[in-house]
């Protein structure tokens, strides 16, 4: 998946038009504005819509605070955005891919029945580019449950030096006005595979029977009741 004939080391590209950070020093990339059949607003006030780019704990490419409205003919819109990072992590590494909004009519009544969107991760390194996951599709039904959206994969890869990760997001409205808001939480990454649900498929059968375990009320009193540490860490923007 190539983005574009010159690359820059962060870049999106909505509908064909290339965005690319105002200072050397920016980390996120403000995408409000209209584009060729669709336009991006803030998902909720006081909010900025943006493709953020994180190296501090892990290497993470992330979409915050948007909703894509549809304002056109029903056309499939294409958003590519990239970042290509220094050494580190390096080793045996995990890189996931997740998904996760929703699709609304214009009034926010009913279902937006037939409304698509497919999401796919990308890592990149030496030259040779893998699909981290299988690429998401979703396809909006009949139920109001179908319009919620909430997928995620990973990959076990050995790497060292510097890396690349890649994102494509495709989706389509049935009619203007429709919208798919995503709020937090659709990101690109690597990290050190250290989480706990990662422990846990480790573990297999094992692991059940600690969890099994845990569960019980003596667990929880033994343990001192104390709060469950989160799966998953997002940055917030």
């Amino acid at each position: 998946m190539l983005l574009s004939t010159k690359l820059y080391a962060f870049e999106v590209i909505i509908q064909g038009k290339r965005l690319i950070p105002k200072g050397e020093e920016e980390t996120c990339i403000n995408i409000l504005g209209a584009y060729p059949g669709v336009k991006a607003l803030p998902s909720e006030a006081g909010k900025t819509p943006q493709i953020c780019f994180s190296d501090s704990k892990r290497d993470i490419l992330s979409i915050h605070n948007v909703t894509f409205v549809a304002i056109g003919e029903p056309r499939e819109v294409v958003i590519d955005f990239q970042h290509s990072f220094p050494p580190g992590p390096n080793g045996y590494v995990m890189a996931r891919t997740k998904l996760k909004g929703f699709f609304a009519t214009a009034t926010g009544l009913g279902v937006p029945t037939g409304d698509k969107i497919q999401f796919s991760g990308y890592f990149s390194q030496g030259g040779q580019e893998d699909l981290i996951a299988e690429t998401f599709k979703h396809t909006v039904g009949e139920d109001v449950e179908s319009a919620l959206i909430d997928k995620k994969g990973k990959k076990r890869y050995l790497i060292a030096g510097p890396r690349t990760l890649k994102a494509k997001l495709q989706f389509s409205f049935t009619e203007v006005g429709h919208k798919l808001t995503l709020p937090t939480g659709t990101t690109v990454s690597i990290d050190m595979g250290a989480r706990f649900e990662d422990k846990l498929e480790e573990m297999g059968d094992e692991a059940e029977g600690l969890l099994d375990e845990a569960g019980s009320p003596e667990a929880g009193e033994e343990n001192g009741g104390g709060e469950e540490a989160p799966l998953d860490e997002e940055f917030t923007f």
